[in-house]
């Protein structure tokens, strides 16, 4: 099995030279294997948001590397970054980031214009809602739209430019038990049909089993769970 991310000695300090600088990562060691499910879990404040930033780019690790599709990707610029998450990298977030002005078919397209695909969008729009189970609802609004259909709709948005890896914040943080673990199952089904790498964080118990490979942070230490 292949590691599609992998990082080693990892340091993210806030307030940096000052009397109450603390690691919000501490010397993390962490792969993240190709097409599987990674979960990491941990309670509010333990740094799985910062990790999760730190390996898709959003954020400057202050020491340590990060090897993402065997590029290191500490030292890029910020316009390679940004360029980086555009062709290799969806995200997922708790607070559901589709344009509410756009239908659920726009918004997918916005995603793959985005992205600079030029070609088949509109197969590939009606694909994605169809592995979502929403094509019937792609006309509609974000308004007209439950809290779980908008989250769906967000997947498909994230998945549509076939990036490399989907990063997926607290996904289910807003959703109730039953809504969240459909949204888990249909994270296992895309890594199936489209050979997808997810890597989700929770704090939700009931869905930490779900996942290929789970990992639990606590102020800033990275372990690979043995629940």
């Amino acid at each position: 099995m292949e590691n599609i991310i992998s990082c080693r000695n990892l340091y993210k300090y806030y307030y940096k030279g000052q009397p109450q600088e603390f690691a919000a990562l501490n010397n993390v060691d962490i792969d993240i294997p190709e097409g599987k499910l990674t979960i990491i879990k941990g309670r509010s404040g333990s740094g799985k948001t910062t990790l999760l930033n730190m390996m898709s780019a959003l954020d400057s690790n202050d020491s340590g590397s990060i090897i993402f599709d065997n590029e290191d990707i500490s030292g890029l610029s910020d316009n390679d970054k940004d360029m980086l998450r555009r062709k290799k990298i969806g995200f997922v977030f708790q607070s559901v980031a589709i344009i509410p002005v756009m239908s659920a078919y726009e918004n997918v397209d916005f995603a793959l214009r985005a992205a600079g695909v030029k070609k088949n969008r509109d197969a590939r729009i009606k694909e994605v809602l169809n592995l979502v189970g929403l094509l019937e609802r792609a006309k509609h609004m974000p308004s007209e739209l439950s809290g779980g259909e908008k989250q769906r709709i967000a997947i498909a948005r994230a998945i549509a430019p076939r990036p490399k890896v989907v990063f997926a914040d607290e996904p289910t943080g807003a959703l109730d038990t039953a809504t969240g673990i459909k949204i888990v199952t249909l994270f296992k089904n895309l890594i199936e049909k489209e050979g997808t790498t997810i890597v989700m964080t929770t704090h939700d118990p009931g869905l930490m089993q779900l996942g290929d490979i789970t990992y639990e942070m606590s102020d800033g230490v990275i372990s690979v769970s043995r629940d």
